[in-house]
């Protein structure tokens, strides 16, 4: 049995619905970047890898709420360092997930964990989620499996957000070494596409539903690129594959000439 997630990540959605960022109706993105996820079919599942929200408002996960009501693909969540998610549990009724989750479909186990560090930019999981991470991975065995969180274990080449990737990532790293089964690792965070990897293990980066920042740039730069996200495809036979869809400029949505 193949599984098809979609990976979606970095909305922005403002309490202020005619709120820009960087001249971009982030609401008007995400429900075309949805829209085309639906009109390809056989999605068994959409991952969002945190940055839901911009500032965490009550409102903004009612209207991602009310988006995702709407679809028939169940969409799990992880907290980016902009989402709040006490007040993403009270406003809407998908999964938010603020503790490392196991699920397991057919032959493989995902991982969603939460990099969330109250307070700063830059990610942390906390002692407890490494426990459960580091048992999660073990109680697998021989499965296939695949680790999905927003903020990136290790540097992508851009100086002013490697100051802001997952603070702890050595201690990730070392309970990951526990298993030659971990195929992937999926994030968001930096608004740019990279495959790059560690110890064997590719770690894939997804870009933002809205705007995307300039790789290899060291101070903050906007590239102008459509939004995009991620098809990953689990195989049954223990392999896996993915690839980069981004919208097509259109009358209905296009990025802002910056």
């Amino acid at each position: 049995m193949q599984i098809r997630i979609a990976q979606i990540t970095d909305a922005h959605i403002f309490e202020d619905p005619h709120t820009r960022f960087e001249g971009c109706d982030t609401r008007a993105s995400i429900e075309a970047v949805l829209a085309e996820i639906q009109s390809l079919g056989n999605i068994d599942l959409i991952v969002a890898t945190g940055d839901m929200s911009m500032d965490g408002g009550f409102v903004s996960y009612r209207f991602l709420n009310s988006l995702f009501s709407g679809c028939d693909i169940p969409v799990l969540a992880v907290p980016g360092n902009h989402d709040k998610p006490g007040v993403a549990s009270q406003a809407a009724n998908f999964y938010f997930l603020t503790s490392t989750v196991k699920r397991d479909f057919g032959r493989w186990r995902f991982h969603f964990l939460n990099t969330k560090k109250d307070g700063h930019e830059l990610g942390e999981i906390d002692s407890k989620d490494l426990a459960e991470l580091s048992e999660n991975i073990v109680s697998a065995g021989r499965k296939p499996q695949i680790i999905f969180m927003h903020h990136p274990p290790l540097n992508i080449g851009s100086a002013w957000l490697d100051d802001m990737k997952l603070e702890n990532s050595s201690d990730f790293w070392q309970i990951v070494s526990q298993s030659s089964n971990i195929k992937g690792v999926f994030c968001g965070h930096v608004h740019q596409d990279n495959e790059l990897s560690r110890n064997g293990v590719p770690v894939i980066t997804t870009p933002s539903t809205c705007i995307q920042f300039k790789r290899h740039s060291r101070v903050y730069q906007i590239e102008r690129l459509q939004p995009g996200f991620r098809i990953i495809e689990a195989q049954d036979d223990e392999t896996f594959s993915h690839h980069l869809v981004r919208l097509e400029p259109s009358d209905d949505f296009s990025v802002p000439l910056l």
